[in-house]
């Protein structure tokens, strides 16, 4: 699943302050739950794209990841098929190592759409 955060303005600058704002506090939300529910993990990353921040759910089975493209915050989600482990903790972690690429393979393809 992808989705794209365009963030318009009559100023450029503007644009692009609110759309670093949206990615700030994603970045912040998803860091601050990985904290306190060990069913999740995040980190922010430097990618290809720009600098994104990736949140695995262990219970969910799937990775998001969300990147800063100019005035654009682009979100991508990859799924994989449920497999109930007995530890949703390490299932995040399993997600966040196997599902990485290809969440960022997918940004940076829309990435080359919007330049």
């Amino acid at each position: 699943m992808v989705d794209l955060m365009f963030h318009r303005d009559a100023s450029a600058g503007t644009a692009f302050t609110n759309a670093g704002a949206t990615f700030a506090d994603t970045r912040d939300q998803a860091l601050t739950r990985a904290k306190v529910d060990a069913t999740v993990r995040a980190e922010e990353r430097t990618t290809s794209s720009g600098t994104a921040v990736l949140l695995a759910e262990g219970e969910g089975e799937f990775l998001t990841q969300h990147t800063m493209i100019g005035n654009v915050v682009v979100m991508v989600r990859v799924f994989e098929a449920k497999t109930s482990p007995a530890d949703t903790g390490a299932r995040a972690a399993e997600l966040m190592a196997g599902l990485a690429d290809a969440s960022e393979a997918i940004t940076a393809e829309v990435a080359g759409q919007l330049r």
